[in-house]
């Protein structure tokens, strides 16, 4: 005689169904959540880098509509102790402005907060020094090239405490003698 097999009931998960299930969802999250984190930190020292290119551009710039001869300050500019006070006929070298704050007129400052990270700027400026090529002009001296090198240095710490430091560099003539 053949026994009926009853029927089960399946309107539901097993237990271990539930917790395969489970465990494939946590490193679904898991992996989605080290994506999102990974990447905010990447748009954070992106906008870091950002910052650090915009301040130095700034500069670059300046160099284009300042002065030729206020550039930098190859003979520091004294007061009447003898202090250097990087102004001449009461106008500062941009050198000075940048790497100074608190000045005459305090158009660059030396540091600079952004979004909680100070960003400090370093500028030199410098007479390039060279011999004059052969086959020009012989009446030509080395101070009459009106070639400057002007370097930006940007230093700052990242959100993790690591110095981080951008550097660009680039050349100011003048066609005036």
């Amino acid at each position: 005689m053949n026994c009926p097999v009853k029927e089960l009931n399946r309107n539901g998960f097993s237990f271990p169904e539930l917790i395969i299930a489970l465990s494939l969802l946590s490193f679904v999250l898991l992996a989605a959540y080290s994506l999102i984190t990974g990447g905010l930190s990447d748009i954070s020292e992106t906008r870091d880098y950002s910052v650090a290119v915009l301040l130095s551009q700034e500069i670059i710039e300046a160099c284009r509509g300042f002065k030729y001869d206020l550039l930098d300050e190859d003979d520091p500019f004294l007061d009447e102790s003898g202090n250097p006070t990087g102004a001449k006929n009461g106008m500062e070298s941009l050198e000075w402005d940048c790497n100074n704050d608190g000045g005459t007129k305090d158009n660059f400052s030396h540091v600079t907060d952004m979004g909680g990270i100070l960003f400090t700027r370093d500028v030199t400026i410098e007479q390039v020094k060279r011999e004059i090529p052969s086959g020009l002009p012989a009446e030509l001296k080395p101070s009459d090239l009106k070639l400057k090198s002007v370097n930006v240095k940007v230093k700052w710490k990242n959100k993790s405490g690591r110095d981080v430091e951008y550097e660009v560099s680039t050349l100011v003539s003048s066609i005036y003698k």
